[in-house]
């Protein structure tokens, strides 16, 4: 399966907004992201609802997930199977075991990607 190399960030706790920027953004051949602050706000449900929209949008579920190996595989297994994400991701400081794990446990249609370092952090913060 092919997935877009471009996935457009949706952050915002408006989900009438959400909705029109996915429906706009889906007839551009772009995929989207959704990250910890929707699904915080929103959940499951409210990811299955702004997709409905645009639903063969590739989604990329930007949730960094980190923690001990079995917590990360129960969250991986139990979003991934729901939401069938084109892409999901964990943070690599979790360690090898957590990675290995969650792919494990991820739908077997999703990329799993690990991220090694946040954007937000300086040459200071990662000396």
């Amino acid at each position: 399966m092919s997935f877009p190399k471009i996935f457009c960030a949706i952050d915002t706790d408006q989900m009438d907004h959400a909705k029109d920027l996915v429906q706009t953004i889906a007839q551009t051949g772009i995929g989207i992201k959704l990250g910890l602050e929707f699904f915080n706000y929103f959940g499951a449900q409210g990811v299955e609802d702004v997709m409905s929209v645009a639903p063969d949008t590739p989604l990329f579920l930007d949730l960094k997930f980190h923690d001990i190996p079995n917590t990360v595989a129960g969250a991986v297994k139990a979003v991934s199977h729901r939401l069938k994400p084109a892409y999901l991701n964990v943070h690599a400081a979790g360690g090898l075991e957590m990675m290995k794990q969650a792919k494990e446990a991820c739908y077997e249609g999703s990329r799993l990607l690990a991220v090694t370092v946040l954007t937000s952090l300086d040459d200071k913060a990662l000396s």
